[in-house]
């Protein structure tokens, strides 16, 4: 059984998890709208699956359902066997097609709300994406940068699919390029590219008719990152980052990109470790900050209007991308669907952001190890990992303190081997190089 919330008291929290696997280090991010308990839906989607690809190791559909009843799960693909079966309250389950499986889009259908991601190894480095519900499809929206020029730079492919009602029309831009259309009708699903030698930002996503959800697939020597979309709705006047290292264990190239979606032109103030840098944005435009040599965090990214921001990183050699926090991403409790700090090669940090103007006491429940309570100030960033754990999941909540947030699976301990449990805790990962289980499936109901 989980646990209930701790408080009736309101609080907020913005989280990560921080992945290091045999080096590497991997970054995803869960929303909100996709991680909450309160915000899991009975339907959602991947724009693309692939594990037939050379390098593609990996490709695992983890579903957590946050509720106390019994749900039915089908998976589908489109050219592919389905896959089927029931899922206890409280409980996980990771599943993949067979090798040789590729194309889009997945669609997960739960007989109730169910949290969602999908975990992918290419070349042993692992990324993370949550399941899309229909209600994040955009009509208007923007990835900061697109990059088929600079050495080591494979792949960058914008994957569109339209979840209906009827078609979605439109285009995808990079500034100064021209524009590539499509037009998909309910159902289809399609990727674009630029041709090599194309590089800057931002990529603009506009329709004309309907809405797509949109992600960004970029492959970088031996890495992969996957990203959604960041629609243009949610820019805002402070945007964070729990964490920002340029430091000397492996981290370079620590950029923080910012988009003005605004006519006029904007001072961007981007603030990590009492160091600020200002630049000017003009309106449709980006540009990026760095910090070379710095570690800590957070990351406060202000304006006097909205913007949008996110953060490119390298990571010995590896390229990792993930979008920025608002205050809408904000939780009282979040649903992470795995967590490995045992098998070999993997630290598995839970990174922790109160936004607010007070501290707040933050509950962590992983089955078969101790409830862990922290405390976050405001203004601060924690982190959290237990010890030697093998891979599950994991539950956080929060509350406001009295004063006042790959084919082939990496060995796991004998115990846990067969064991998946959701991660319960409102998570921005950086993009997980999380040991990723082989071809199948397993299950087992979280305890109290």
């Amino acid at each position: 059984m989980v646990l209930p919330l701790t408080s009736p008291r309101i609080c907020a929290l913005l989280a990560s998890a921080l992945v290091w696997l045999g080096g590497i280090l991997g970054v995803g991010m869960l929303r909100p709208a996709i991680a909450q308990a309160a915000g899991a839906a009975a339907v959602t989607y991947f724009s693309w699956y692939d594990n037939a690809s050379p390098g593609m190791q990996a490709d695992n559909i983890h579903v957590v359902n946050p509720g106390i009843s019994t749900v039915s799960v089908t998976i589908s693909l489109p050219g592919a066997t389905s896959i089927s079966y029931q899922l206890d309250g409280h409980a996980a389950k990771y599943s993949a097609f067979p090798f040789g499986t590729r194309g889009g889009p997945v669609t997960v259908t739960a007989g109730g709300a169910v949290v969602t991601s999908k975990r992918t190894v290419y070349q042993g480095s692992l990324t993370e994406i949550p399941g899309l519900a229909g209600t994040a499809a955009v009509s208007d929206g923007y990835f900061p940068w697109f990059d088929k020029a600079s050495a080591g730079m494979l792949a960058d492919n914008v994957h569109l699919f339209n979840p209906g009602p009827g078609g979605a029309a439109g285009q995808v831009q990079v500034l100064g390029q021209s524009p590539m259309s499509f037009n998909l009708l309910q159902g289809q699903a399609t990727y674009m590219t630029y041709p090599s030698g194309v590089i800057g930002g931002p990529i603009h996503i506009t329709t004309s008719s309907g809405a797509v959800i949109v992600t960004k697939r970029t492959v970088y020597k031996a890495s992969m990152t996957e990203v959604a979309v960041t629609p243009a709705a949610s820019a805002a006047s402070t945007v964070y980052f729990n964490w920002y290292d340029s430091g000397p264990w492996g981290f370079s190239n620590d950029n923080v990109h910012v988009v003005n979606p605004n006519a006029g032109t904007l001072n961007v103030k981007v603030t990590v470790g009492g160091q600020s840098k200002t630049v000017p944005v003009s309106g449709g435009q980006g540009t990026y900050v760095s910090f070379p040599g710095l570690t800590a965090g957070p990351v406060l990214v202000t304006a006097q209007a909205p913007v949008l921001a996110s953060q490119r990183f390298l990571y010995n050699g590896e390229l990792t991308e993930v979008a920025g926090f608002t205050a809408a991403d904000e939780t009282l409790e979040t649903w992470i669907p795995w967590y490995d700090h045992q098998s070999p090669g993997m630290v598995d940090d839970i990174h922790l952001l109160n936004p607010g103007g007070s501290a707040v006491t933050v509950t962590m429940t992983l089955p078969g190890q101790s409830q862990a309570t922290i405390n976050v100030g405001s203004g601060q960033d924690s982190y959290f990992h237990w010890p030697s754990t093998c891979p599950r999941a994991v539950r956080c909540w929060c509350r406001r303190a009295p004063s006042s947030t790959t084919r082939r699976r990496p060995r796991s301990c004998s115990p846990c081997r067969t064991s998946t449990r959701a991660i319960h805790c409102r998570a921005r990962r950086p993009r997980s190089r999380w040991p990723l289980p082989t071809a199948g499936s397993t299950s087992r109901k979280t305890r109290s």
